[in-house]
């Protein structure tokens, strides 16, 4: 058996009524119709079924969505999702940059390679996205289909490990890696600002007395202390060990830097209460000016260890010379 396409037509044929007809064996194009009418099915089941969202969208509206799509953004039902503007979904962070995406993939036919951006759900809530999108045919028109995987848990793990390789783990504060990103992306080769460099003393006994976790309570404690005193006017960091830095922007005069430099002092000389014990500390204290002491992040730290051991010097002399109990250098 083989499909045909038949037409007939009346005509006269030698005075008389006839028929003309012409055969033409269509197999071939009903067998690659069928074909693409199956491939067409197991392409709309695959997307149906997809892993991730697939959104087609028109002229900026949602004209199709799959079942994880429908997941994603908390839909229920097509219609809740169809007929919508897909910047509805767009978080206010990612407008700017969603509106290039579509604006290329409509007037250059660019495809929108994999980004991370936010949705906002028909509830409200947010979650964190990869989407790609890509321009197809729709209705003989142009059309836009976005897929997109939920990357929430991910991103999280993310900003965990990067807490975890810019903050100090017992103290919660930045640490000398972050130090040095804030001072490579974030202070202007133009600013002024005024780094202190602090050395705990007595810390060393601690350990040795009453056991690490006591010296790691102490640690808590000052990390705490620093970031009270400093909350409106620099940023703090732990460096290692016993050290911490301060970070001071703009120009601070002698007298203000007196009155940090006092003020840190008194508080952390504050008893700290341990489970058995009180302990009592004292800082010494370094100072650098950028771009003075360095313009280089390795050089300035240089001069910062500098300053550091001369002020323990200068403590010594001033405790033996006139009972000081801390000092600094500038």
């Amino acid at each position: 058996m083989i499909d045909i396409s038949l037409s007939i037509k009346r005509v006269l044929f030698e005075d008389k009524p006839a028929s003309i007809g012409s055969l033409m064996d269509i197999s071939d194009r009903k067998r690659m119709e069928s074909e693409l009418k199956e491939s067409k099915n197991r392409y709309q089941n695959i997307v149906d079924n997809a892993p991730v969202g697939i959104i087609v969208h028109q002229k900026g509206i949602v004209q199709y969505a799959n079942s994880m799509a429908f997941k994603l953004v908390g839909a229920n039902t097509p219609d809740e999702l169809r007929g919508q503007s897909i910047h509805r979904l767009i978080h206010k962070k990612y407008e700017e940059v969603v509106s290039e995406r579509i604006h290329n993939i409509q007037n250059f036919g660019i495809t929108a390679k994999p980004l991370y951006q936010r949705l906002i759900r028909l509830d409200g809530t947010e979650i964190d996205v990869e989407a790609s999108a890509i321009p197809i045919q729709l209705n003989g028109e142009l059309a836009i289909e976005s897929m997109f995987w939920d990357v929430t848990e991910r991103k999280k793990e993310e900003e965990l490990i990067r807490f975890r390789a810019y903050f100090d783990t017992l103290t919660d504060l930045p640490n000398l890696q972050k130090f040095q990103l804030d001072f490579e992306e974030e202070f202007n080769g133009d600013q002024k600002f005024t780094i202190l460099y602090l050395n705990i003393n007595g810390l060393k006994e601690i350990n040795e007395l009453y056991g690490r976790q006591s010296g790691d309570l102490v640690l808590i404690k000052v990390g705490g202390r620093l970031s009270g005193a400093m909350a409106n006017k620099g940023l703090v960091y732990r460096m290692d060990g016993y050290r911490f830095s301060i970070v001071l922007p703009g120009e601070v005069s002698d007298i203000e830097l007196r009155s940090i430099i006092e003020e840190i002092n008194r508080i952390v000389s504050q008893p700290i209460y341990m489970t058995n014990t009180t302990a009592h500390i004292s800082l010494n204290i370094g100072v650098v000016l950028y771009p003075q002491d360095g313009g280089e992040f390795n050089l300035m730290l240089h001069h910062a260890d500098l300053a550091l051991n001369h002020a323990k010097i200068t403590k010594a002399l001033f405790k033996s010379m006139m009972g000081r109990d801390w000092s600094t250098h500038k």
